[in-house]
């Protein structure tokens, strides 16, 4: 077992002789700590009913093991034993308490000084403003931007035509066209759509899609596909030998770093699901770039 320095244990033992409580004994417990072939040798205290005691403060923190020794008349002359803490006094306890957090009452305690009261008050002004119903629901308050700050409808709408533009998001025609930018650092081409990085592209089935692509270098310029090719291939997994969907990308500016991939109704008639996907440049110079790998997500369509 292991004991803590200062803390004081009980080790405690039961002799019996013939199959009754062995008492008037002399008992002395030895106590190992383990690794040590030394014991510390305490004298018991008889509690009565063959039962024998003694108390034991470590100096260092460690494994023990004692065992109780009697050269008495006994069934058993060694026993080993187990150990017991003290528990300390409500005195103790509260001297405790007070020393590693000040004395006084706990329940009137004054935080006015501590640093989470501006942020227990912050919390407080924000949930003061809440209001509730009859069945103690809380009433929301969309057009005075919610009891919590939430942003209106106007805010939201402000921030996405800020970030991507106003105009009708939704599709015109069964022939979607992405505008994707990709840029190019020194190791490496990172796939941007609509200015998030290796989003996935999705389609339903049967449909045609359209992915303009322009490949710009760290610095925004063009990059020069003069002589290359561009392959899109989709699998199942990553794992998969079996490519189910393969397709080389048009170079459509080679000058100005653009090029398209473009699926036909016949590329799309796929089981719909989410398959892996990539897209990789060829350079006459013998670079292979894999430029975007996210997902190639197929979605399931209702006419057919």
């Amino acid at each position: 077992m292991v004991l803590k320095s200062g803390q004081t244990y009980y080790f405690i033992a039961h002799f019996v002789s013939g199959g009754a409580a062995a008492t008037g004994l002399t008992v002395e417990f030895r106590i190992y700590a383990v690794g040590s072939t030394t014991p510390t040798t305490v004298s018991a205290t008889e509690m009565g009913d063959g039962l024998y005691y003694c108390s034991f403060t470590p100096t260092s923190d460690g494994e023990y093991i004692a065992v109780a020794h009697t050269t008495g008349t006994a069934d058993q002359k060694d026993i080993p034993c187990y150990s017991t803490t003290a528990i300390p006094a409500k005195e103790e306890i509260d001297d405790q308490l007070s020393n590693s957090h000040g004395i006084g009452n706990w329940l009137t305690a004054d935080i006015s000084s501590l640093a989470l009261e501006s942020t227990v008050q912050g919390v407080k002004s924000q949930t003061d403003r809440m209001l509730f119903d009859d069945k103690n629901y809380i009433k929301a308050n969309v057009q005075d931007k919610g009891v919590l700050n939430d942003p209106s409808a106007e805010d939201i709408e402000s921030y996405l035509a800020e970030k991507h533009g106003r105009g009708n998001w939704e599709s015109g025609g069964s022939t979607v066209n992405l505008i994707s930018v990709l840029r190019m650092s020194e190791d490496e081409f990172v796939a941007y759509v609509g200015d998030q990085a290796k989003v996935p592209i999705t389609v339903f089935r049967g449909d045609s899609l359209k992915v303009d692509i322009i490949v710009v270098d760290a610095n925004g310029d063009a990059v020069d596909l003069t002589g290359a090719t561009a392959k899109f291939t989709a699998r199942k997994d990553e794992a998969s030998e079996e490519a189910i969907l393969t397709k080389d990308l048009i170079i459509t500016d080679p000058s100005n770093g653009k090029m398209q991939l473009a699926l036909s109704p016949d590329d799309t008639a796929l089981t719909p699901q989410s398959y892996a996907a990539d897209i990789e440049i060829s350079f006459p110079d013998g670079r292979v770039k894999t430029i975007w790998k996210s997902q190639f997500v197929v979605k399931w369509d209702v006419t057919r």
